[in-house]
């Protein structure tokens, strides 16, 4: 837990030695190539790619893939996971195309987990809307952004009515 709040607020250092601890022991309670070591690893990934460790972030991606491909009732969200990780690092070495298909991986089983215009989702589709960005494809940046903006006003909008509508 202390390493996902180091990392949601972009202290990647500091949510490194959590997660190391974290994976290790889910590495005694579980034993290797476990599905439950796959959010250790993802941590590990997410914190190193902060710190533009890519080789790094990589391997315990490569990890974390292994050990998925070993399990395969693993769930959808983190298969949504995993392949989020992989077009956000690909995004950043400017491998564009292959951050495209990891991305469109991660639209794909997020929205069968939660379904395609679920807030979850919309993640997958804004960094699909950087990558267009970073290739200069404006107008399907552009429209990956609407999508998003569509997603959260529903979200939003939905949360608004069930306040109104409930007792204060």
């Amino acid at each position: 837990m202390e390493a996902t709040k180091f990392l949601v607020h972009g202290d990647f250092e500091l949510s490194i030695p959590g997660a190391v601890q974290a994976l290790r022991y889910s590495l005694d309670v579980y034993g290797a190539g476990k599905i439950e070591l796959v959010p250790c690893y993802l941590l590990l990934a997410e914190a190193n790619l902060g710190l533009g460790r890519h080789k790094q972030a990589e391997e315990y991606l490569s990890l974390a893939n292994w050990s998925i491909l070993k399990n395969p009732d693993c769930s959808n969200r983190t298969k949504s996971q995993l392949y989020r990780n992989f077009g956000k690092l690909y995004a950043s070495q400017g491998k564009h195309d292959e951050a495209l298909r990891q991305l469109a991986n991660d639209v794909y089983f997020s929205s069968l987990q939660v379904g395609p215009e679920h807030i979850e989702t919309a993640g997958g589709y804004y960094y699909i809307a950087t990558v267009f960005y970073l290739q200069r494809r404006i107008d399907c940046a552009l429209a990956m952004c609407d999508k998003v903006v569509d997603i959260w006003l529903k979200h939003v909008s939905g949360l608004l009515s069930l306040k109104s509508a409930s007792p204060e």
